[in-house]
């Protein structure tokens, strides 16, 4: 009976759910969770991304990368 408990104590399927991929370490594929957290991210800071970076600090930026 003690034995049915611990193999049955709600853990049941959890791999199956897990974001991870237990072969090869990385986080499984999800489309629909991809292009929900595009579009809230796109909505969060799609404003301040499509600002035009001042003059200043593309010329120091350029300066770092000659």
């Amino acid at each position: 009976m003690m034995g049915m408990m611990a193999a049955n104590d709600g853990r049941e399927g959890l791999e199956d759910k897990s974001m991870m991929d237990i072969a090869n370490g990385k986080p499984k594929d999800n489309p629909a969770l991809d292009g929900w957290l595009t579009q809230c991210l796109g909505r969060l800071y799609g404003p301040a991304v499509d600002e035009p970076l001042p003059a200043d600090l593309i010329r120091r930026l350029e300066e770092c990368f000659k």
